[in-house]
């Protein structure tokens, strides 16, 4: 048995890593003194991020998010680089975390190279794939993927990838997942570094949710500053569901009041936001009947949903 689902089986629905890959593009300019003055203040880093998550989504800060686009992709690439596979696993077991769903954001955070950067510790993570949603052959990558036999989901982030979401593209997406009995979970919220435009309001992932009943789909942070929209998503929606990362206690619980405590799922958004800051988070949001669903039956459910192949191919 894993050492963290010793005193813990939660699973963690919102997770990230990088492979050997940079995530940064290319024309993204560098700022190695900002990096190394993250590293020696690093504890106050993450109480910032903690500040951010409950007060940065004023409306009026939104609008200033995209001058600082630079900085921010710097303190990124700062985090994605120091705390990989290894890292995530002792942040598993010290907090508890049985399992983590690892989400790939191509062409920043690929998938095949994710699914070897987890494979020393396999049996600690279930990995959502992504498809880069300029490429021709999706189509083709998203099966190879899916014929490792690791995948479990299909992870969209519209405004740092594409597509926009009443794209023809968008709806394709979702119907390879439909094919698959694959769960998608899609980012929402404003995002402070947008690199495509239009892609923000999560309101406008309303008709793909409408045009696939069968598919659960995860709606990430609750929308983070547009949990309304999420929230009304939800009430109209029986195929929405949601992730509790970067959300204070008082909105989780909308939430679960909202969509029902079988359509709210755990997660952490690491190594952006602290595992163990989130499950406590969560334990302070939730009665003692809702942790179990929440922190994992509900997660364990969607996982099993989709579809394997028979002959797993190598990743």
């Amino acid at each position: 048995m894993p050492r963290g689902a010793a005193h813990g089986r939660f699973i963690d629905f919102h997770a990230h890593l990088r492979g050997k890959s940079e995530i940064a593009p290319p024309e993204m300019p560098r700022f190695p003194l900002l990096h190394r003055a993250a590293e020696w203040f690093e504890p106050l880093v993450y109480e910032g991020v903690g500040l951010f998550a409950r007060f940065g989504r004023h409306r009026a800060l939104t609008t200033i998010y995209p001058h600082f686009t630079g900085v921010g992709f710097n303190e990124l690439v700062r985090q994605f680089h120091k705390y990989q596979a290894a890292e995530l696993v002792r942040s598993m077991d010290d907090a508890g975390i049985a399992r983590s769903v690892v989400l790939a954001i191509e062409p920043f955070l690929k998938t095949l190279e994710i699914l070897d950067a987890i494979a020393p510790f396999r049996e600690r993570f279930a990995v959502f794939c992504s498809v880069d949603p300029e490429d021709p052959d999706f189509a083709a990558h998203f099966e190879a993927y899916w014929r490792t036999g690791m995948v479990r989901g299909l992870k969209i982030h519209p405004a740092l990838a594409g597509p926009v979401p009443t794209s023809a593209r968008m709806f394709e997406l979702v119907a390879l997942a439909e094919r698959y009995d694959m769960p998608v979970i899609i980012h929402t919220g404003t995002f402070p570094f947008p690199l495509v435009e239009g892609t923000n309001n999560a309101l406008s992932l309303e008709p793909v949710i409408k045009a696939f009943p069968r598919v659960p789909i995860v709606l990430a942070h609750i929308g983070w500053d547009q949990h309304e929209h999420v929230l009304a998503l939800g009430r109209d929606y029986e195929n929405v569901y949601t992730d509790t990362s970067w959300q204070p206690p008082h909105i989780i619980r909308r939430a679960i009041a909202t969509l029902g405590v079988a359509r709210v799922m755990f997660g952490s958004d690491f190594p952006l936001f602290r595992q163990s800051t989130a499950l406590e988070t969560l334990r302070a949001a939730l009665h003692a009947d809702e942790l179990a669903p929440v922190g994992y039956e509900n997660a364990e459910r969607l996982l099993a949903r989709a579809r394997l192949p028979d002959a797993p191919s190598a990743a």
